[in-house]
């Protein structure tokens, strides 16, 4: 049984056909608290769901285990559910050590609760940091709690890279070396940094022809329009927002991957790269860029406020293309985050779960 606090997210245009869903579940009852999030300098809206009947359904379905994403209101229930009937919680934390800070209350109500988690998940090794940040112990932790369909992604790209990849930049009038942007465009994803980035790579002299596409939607889109109206000798293209099943023939067209988010906890597009065989250039305040990034081949880790080492990253990465993963690590990647992956690992944690006293 999953419990979603909502269908959807008022801040998300992904479509969801739950005819798809081959499991139970269910829709809690609840409200939503939308406010400005705001660290450091950068300013994004942060969405909090706040369930009101997790712990009826609870009763209602008497788990033996509960997984429950985050340390807010939806644990503190299964919490409460958990110590009541005697019954194994799980505490699925997707924290990174940027964001570890907050009132003294709030790390108080974090660490009671991982503190009665009899197992914790996490995406990585900086989920791990965070978690031994808080007091957990690494006995407790299971990482690689995240992935995609690995396998269908890569026949996907695959395909549309062997069939479509020439019709796709011909029809967006792409020609060179692609530099991929896949994301929602605001300034807490760097698009100003890596706007200033592009600048200094078209002061470099000497480069091979190189365009730009990017593949999403959000304030900084405009932003975007105005580099491209004043940098009229680089092709820039901005497709607005895609549904995910037609994202295979982007990274398709594409040759690079940019990653210039100043704050993200694991995001699946470097997974995404990874898997299609696209190397990366990706920021340093990714959380799956320490997982993911294990190589050259693979790709670059940068920080994003570093115009010139920025830039630099991205030519050498222009005059290298069209260069992709070697088929080896791309497998390595399939194999580790696949469903099937993820699944054999919270299979484990649930068997270590249930034998703990």
């Amino acid at each position: 049984m999953v419990v979603f606090d909502t269908y959807r997210e008022a801040d998300r245009d992904w479509l969801i056909d739950s005819s798809r869903f081959d499991f139970s579940w269910v829709v809690s009852r609840g409200f939503t608290v939308s406010r400005p999030h705001v660290p450091g300098r950068f300013i994004d809206r942060r969405v909090l769901q706040v369930p009101l009947n997790t712990l009826a359904i609870l009763h209602r379905t008497s788990p033996d285990i509960v997984v429950s994403a985050e340390l807010g209101m939806r644990t503190i229930w299964a919490c409460l559910f958990c110590k009541l009937r005697r019954r194994r919680l799980i505490v699925w934390w997707e924290g990174i050590p940027q964001l570890d800070g907050g009132s003294r209350l709030h790390t108080l109500r974090r660490r009671l609760l991982l503190r009665h988690a009899s197992r914790v998940w996490g995406n990585g090794i900086e989920s791990e940091r965070s978690l031994v940040h808080h007091g957990v112990s690494a006995d407790r932790i299971d990482l690689g709690m995240t992935g995609i369909d690995t396998v269908s992604w890569r026949k996907a790209v695959d395909y549309q890279r062997t069939f479509s990849r020439a019709r796709i930049r011909t029809e967006y009038a792409l020609s060179g070396a692609v530099l991929l942007l896949v994301g929602r465009l605001t300034p807490l994803k760097g698009i100003p940094e890596m706007l200033e980035a592009l600048t200094s790579v078209t002061a470099i002299s000497d480069l091979p022809p190189w365009s730009v596409l990017c593949v999403g939607s959000g304030p900084s889109g405009e932003d975007i329009d105005r580099w491209a109206a004043m940098h009229p000798q680089v092709p820039m293209v901005r497709t607005g927002f895609v549904q995910p099943e037609d994202l295979p023939k982007y990274y398709a067209a594409a040759d690079v991957l940019m990653v210039p988010s100043l704050l993200d906890r694991w995001p699946l597009v470097c997974l995404e790269a990874l898997v299609a065989g696209l190397p990366q250039v990706t920021s340093s305040m990714v959380g799956s860029a320490p997982d993911l990034v294990v190589s050259s081949e693979i790709g670059d880790v940068i920080d994003p406020r570093d115009a010139k080492d920025f830039a630099d990253r991205l030519a050498v990465r222009i005059c290298k293309a069209p260069t992709l993963v070697p088929e080896s690590l791309r497998t390595d990647a399939v194999a580790k985050w696949s469903s099937t992956g993820s699944a054999i690992r919270g299979s484990a944690s649930f068997g270590t779960c249930l034998e703990a006293k």
